[in-house]
């Protein structure tokens, strides 16, 4: 039995979790409390950014405890976020300022319309992204516009805005550092995925002011420690990750390595080592590499809803092997328009449980469809990242 533990914490769009994982990726225990999503209006999509943190500091207590692990044994903790997802709070007290605004909205889908093409060319050459509601850009621009006490803490200098690993990672730790890491900085529109900085003329685009983003770390850094009060020990905080980042990890760093979560949405990303690619319909972004403080790109593209679709017809076989084929079929049309040929794929997520899913994608695709020993492919890569820092594996 190993002596050493790794605790991971998983803030997703639905729910937020946490798991003690042996050495050897074994899961000693997992706790879960499901987060609320608001629509006050037609396209808004909110979350409160207070929930987040009571969900966090209750998994993470009930899955130590649950384990029957000594909090002295936990060596190392990492966690995993939904992208996209914007906070803002005061740094003099901690105060989140304003619902997050979550990665789904579209409030800001008629702004980004009225971008020149040549900005939006460039923005891409820059980011590797879409210029579209979807990512964080818009998201702070409209939060600085529109919520009088994110403009007056920013007039005031004392305003963060992040995603929400930014804000996890300071409502969590004793130290209560501003930081994120390049998985997430990459999807920000404000981040050089070649130059490896938040860019000055994209700041200048949005309207907006760096001193308010966080410092930006590798995915595997010392970002600081858990206050003891959580689980009874200060432990490391030593890798943060976006999810599919993470579960990208999980699948593996060789480049050209396919993957697909099947979660809440279903994501398809290719690793591409040093080579940067622009192709569509996908985007460019960056994950993890093998070498420790060093990431590579990766190509991604997603099936939106597919997680709602089939919960809509759970208990209904028929209407469940319908709706898995049209997602089955969907991403085969993805999987079909990546660059490198696709002979394997690992896969992960929820709805990867379903063998009728796995076969098809395999039958439709001509892949191999490998699974995850668990379906919890985003902190199982986080746990894969904080094994590579402690035993180079």
């Amino acid at each position: 039995m190993s002596d050493q533990y790794f605790l991971v914490l998983d803030v997703g769009t639905t729910g937020v979790k946490a798991l003690v994982f042996d050495t050897d990726d074994t899961v000693r225990a997992r706790a879960y409390e499901p987060i609320a999503k608001k629509m006050p209006q037609e396209g808004w999509v909110e979350q409160d950014p207070d929930e987040f943190i009571r969900a966090a500091r209750g998994v993470l207590a009930e899955a130590v405890k649950k384990s029957g692990v000594s909090p002295d044994a936990i060596i190392s903790m990492g966690i995993a976020n939904q992208r996209e997802t914007v906070v803002a709070w005061d740094l003099r007290d901690g105060t989140a300022l304003a619902p997050a605004i979550v990665w789904e909205d579209s409030r800001t889908e008629d702004w980004c319309r009225t971008f020149y093409s040549d900005s939006v060319d460039r923005v891409r050459e820059k980011t590797g992204l879409m210029l579209t509601s979807t990512f964080s850009a818009p998201k702070i621009h409209w939060l600085l516009d529109a919520v009088p006490a994110v403009a007056d803490a920013a007039a005031a200098g004392t305003l963060a805005v992040g995603t929400v690993d930014s804000w996890v990672l300071f409502s969590l730790s004793r130290e209560q550092r501003h930081m994120t890491d390049i998985t997430n900085a990459s999807r920000t529109l404000l981040y050089n995925i070649n130059g490896h900085k938040w860019d000055r003329e994209l700041l200048e685009l949005f309207a907006l002011d760096r001193d308010m983003l966080p410092a930006v770390r590798s995915s595997r850094a010392l970002y600081g420690t858990l206050d003891p009060e959580i689980c009874g020990n200060q432990i490391p905080i030593e890798v943060i990750c976006g999810d599919q980042q993470a579960s990208m990890a999980a699948a593996g760093f060789a480049p050209r390595t396919t993957k697909i979560t099947y979660g809440t949405g279903t994501f398809i990303m290719q690793t591409l080592g040093d080579e940067f690619v622009l192709e569509d319909p996908f985007i460019t972004t960056l994950t993890p590499s093998a070498s420790i403080g060093s990431v590579q790109y990766a190509l991604e593209a997603s099936v939106r809803e597919t997680g709602s679709r089939v919960a809509g017809v759970l208990g209904d076989e028929e209407a469940t092997e319908r709706v898995l084929e049209d997602i089955v079929q969907e991403v085969d049309v993805l999987l079909q328009q990546l660059p490198y040929p696709v002979a394997t794929v690992i896969v992960d997520g929820g709805i990867s449980q379903s063998e009728y899913l796995v076969r098809r994608q395999g039958e439709l695709s001509n892949a191999e469809i490998v699974r995850q020993p668990i379906f919890d492919g985003t902190a199982l890569g986080v746990k894969r990242l904080l094994s590579s820092i402690h035993h180079g594996t």
